[in-house]
């Protein structure tokens, strides 16, 4: 007995597919960012004379400034996000007959 798939695919066109690309090529880029920003911190030695206050003033600081990062990321994620789907494309039905 014959039995028939149905399949949706969207076939997307130049801007769908620079948006898309450029998507996960501003995912990465914050990934990288956060990522080295987390390696500078980690990196920092305190010499100070009150160092135990310059390092709650660091992981404070370390705090607002992965925020803001995550920030900049969440906005500029949603916006591309938007724009990659509602470029991408006509939908397509491709039927497949499976014995």
């Amino acid at each position: 007995m014959a039995k028939i798939v149905r399949t949706e695919r969207y076939r997307r066109g130049l801007f769908g597919w620079l948006f898309r690309i450029a998507f996960w090529a501003f995912n990465l880029i914050m990934l990288a960012w956060v990522a080295s920003y987390w390696g500078i911190l980690s990196d920092v030695h305190v010499d100070s004379a009150h160092p135990q206050a310059a390092k709650v003033g660091m992981a404070i600081g370390g705090t607002i400034g992965t925020g803001v990062i995550m920030v900049f990321w969440m906005m500029g994620a949603v916006i591309l996000g938007l724009l990659v789907l509602f470029t991408r494309g006509r939908k397509a039905i491709i039927e497949e007959q499976i014995d």
